[in-house]
């Protein structure tokens, strides 16, 4: 049976752990998922996203009352259970003089602090299913004006004209009945190899070549700056998580809809197995830190996101 005699080493590590567990309780966690996730505690066997589309609109009144009716969704999925483990060596405690193992344990803890993010953003790069049938990022989402499928998939790269086309569809996105919704993009999310030209196309002033007349375009002989009109109205969101040139233009400001939903069974807990009778020491002769959550991400509201899993 494995018996921890450095409790001083013991104790820093269990502090270190939990120091970091409270942030992510408290939600001090700096996790940028947070902002386009809209996150609610559910409970039961399924994860269950109700929405309703075709508010109705004001109309000048002639004849008969008209009535709009609701169109509702109901999307369900099964529970997705999340882990991550380290195992520390009852040796490698007793054996600590200089911290070490409360450094181990603190890095350990600094990747749980940001569970949301290694859950939520591998899924928007999914592209999962959206309540209306097709991908989050779609050409072929429910009929807009006159009908037609509305779009806000894009395969550009992220430029000045992608981003001012993004803007102008997203403003265009309509509800059920084809009346306007209101959408504006107010942040663009972006990994680190897209972070230079999306501070670029967000920015008050940007480079543009100019003609011999002075008027950008045409045959460059030199170049110039042009204010954005644009500039200081859309934030920039970098994650390390996307390794590619995907981006994403997102409207954060309509409250609870959001491009991604997170139904959360378990919030994120944390356990220390350290007592001799443990089986992990007792038949392993290590110490277990742990931290378990039951989360299920789903598509939410495709209006609100328009950008490229491909550029």
């Amino acid at each position: 049976m494995g018996y921890i005699t450095n409790d001083a080493a013991l104790d820093a590590a269990n502090t270190a752990f939990e120091d970091a567990a409270n942030d992510i309780f408290s939600g001090a966690s700096n996790n940028v998922s947070d902002l386009f996730t809209t996150r609610t505690p559910q409970v039961g066997k399924f994860a269950e996203l109700d929405l309703v589309d075709g508010i109705p609109q004001i109309r000048e009144w002639v004849g008969s009352r008209q009535l709009k009716n609701l169109r509702a969704y109901s999307v369900t999925a099964p529970i997705k259970p999340w882990e991550m483990t380290i195992g520390i060596p009852v040796d490698d405690i007793n054996g600590d003089r200089t911290g070490v193992v409360a450094a181990r344990v603190r890095d350990f803890a600094a990747r749980a602090e940001r569970i949301y993010d290694q859950i939520m953003i591998p899924a928007l790069l999914s592209n999962p299913e959206c309540y209306d049938g097709v991908s989050l990022l779609s050409a072929a989402h429910e009929r807009g004006s006159g009908l037609a499928d509305q779009n806000n998939l894009t395969t550009d790269a992220l430029n000045n004209t992608a981003f001012q086309a993004a803007m102008a569809a997203m403003s265009l996105f309509t509800d059920y009945h084809g009346e306007p919704v209101g959408i504006t993009g107010t942040h663009v999310l972006v990994g680190p190899n897209q972070r230079e030209v999306a501070f670029q196309v967000t920015g008050s002033d940007k480079i543009v070549g100019v003609d011999a007349s002075g008027n950008y375009g045409g045959t460059i002989v030199d170049a110039g700056v042009l204010p954005n009109y644009e500039g200081g109205s859309v934030n920039v969101l970098v994650s390390d998580r996307i390794v590619g040139n995907q981006w994403f233009l997102m409207d954060l400001s309509k409250g609870r809809a959001k491009p991604m939903y997170a139904a959360e069974f378990q919030a994120p807990r944390t356990d220390i197995l350290d007592s001799p009778t443990d089986s992990n020491v007792f038949h392993d002769d290590e110490v277990l830190y742990g931290l378990t959550a039951k989360i299920t991400s789903m598509g939410m509201n495709w209006r609100t996101i328009f950008g490229s899993q491909t550029a």
